[in-house]
């Protein structure tokens, strides 16, 4: 099965193989769709919609259920970690949902726009979000959490649209400023390097 969302706010699966039809599946008008990237967890699929839901389907595109994140879900996408699901909005909230009924946990609060996908290293969930202007990135800071919601470490990095990776040992982010940074995963800069323009992309991390 391979599954994608589109602007129109349609879920669209198919046959791997073959690129048969499966589903479809529709969310709540929204303006603008559904820009989220859709995560399977066992025998579901999980996916932000832009009218601030977290959708749960099964495999044949049957609602299992969903929760309202209380504002947009805009190209931030659901990670997930031992029965649990973490995903931002545009309200500022990292929403931990229960992946079996979709009941919210709890909800850790930033003042700005969570666009970017929670990473999740050891008992962390690491996050980017930025400050905005209208539509404008103005500002930006990469967030530690504990599992239970409760800030551990955040540092200013500018602002970024960019996701963070790891090898499990170090943290990567970029920035539109075009810088790369580099942190321990107890938030401490070890290094970074200046591209020739923007970085508006996510790294990607492979063993050296």
């Amino acid at each position: 099965l391979v599954a994608v969302g589109s602007s129109d706010g349609t879920l669209y699966a198919f046959n791997a193989t073959s690129g048969a039809s499966r589903f479809t599946f529709e969310t709540e008008n929204s303006p603008f769709g559904i820009t989220s990237s859709p995560l399977f967890v066992r025998d579901r699929l999980v996916f932000g919609g832009g009218d601030g839901n977290l959708y749960c389907v099964d495999m044949q595109g049957k609602k299992i259920w969903s929760r309202d994140t209380g504002n947009t879900v805009y190209f931030t996408s659901p990670a997930y970690k031992d029965g649990n699901l973490f995903i931002g909005n545009d309200g500022g909230n990292l929403s931990c949902i229960n992946a079996s009924d979709g009941s919210l946990l709890w909800a850790h609060h930033v003042d700005g726009r969570i666009r970017t996908t929670p990473l999740i290293v050891g008992e962390k969930i690491i996050f980017s979000w930025a400050s905005y202007s209208g539509n404008i990135v103005t500002d930006g800071w990469l967030r530690a959490v504990d599992m239970n919601g409760t800030l551990a470490w955040e540092n200013h990095i500018g602002g970024t649209i960019s996701s963070p990776a790891s090898d499990g040992n170090l943290l990567f982010v970029a920035n539109n400023e075009g810088w790369l940074k580099c942190y321990s995963l107890d938030g401490e800069m070890k290094w970074e390097y200046r591209a020739n323009g923007p970085i508006q992309s996510s790294p990607a991390v492979a063993m050296n």
